[in-house]
This record gives C-alpha cells, sequence and structure tokens, in this order.
C-alpha cells in the first residue's frame, strides 16, 4: 500500500493479520492446497508460511 495522506495523518501500512501460519483453507474453505499452489511465489514469506 502507498503512503496515504488524510490532512495531517498519514497512513503508511494497514496490517490485517501478520500470522502466516494459518492454513489458507480456514479463510477460503472451498479452495484446496493445490488451489493455491501457483500463488505460493508471491505470498511467501509475508502472506504465507513458507511451509503451508
Amino acid at each position: 500500500m502507498l503512503r496515504q495522506n488524510l490532512g495531517d495523518i498519514s497512513i503508511d501500512r494497514i496490517v490485517e493479520s501478520e500470522n502466516a501460519d494459518i492454513d489458507p483453507t480456514f479463510f477460503f474453505p472451498e479452495t484446496s492446497a493445490e488451489d493455491w499452489e501457483p500463488h505460493k511465489s508471491w505470498l511467501k514469506p509475508l502472506a504465507m508460511h513458507s511451509e503451508t
């Protein structure tokens, strides 16, 4: 996210979750591990644990 300025306030980052150890199928139960495989390269390490 790029910095957003709202008057005298600057927003640099909004963190929804920093726990990358959660299985993505927990949040998206209709998906499988195979569905996530093509996206691991850009999701790791910040959004997906390297071993999941």
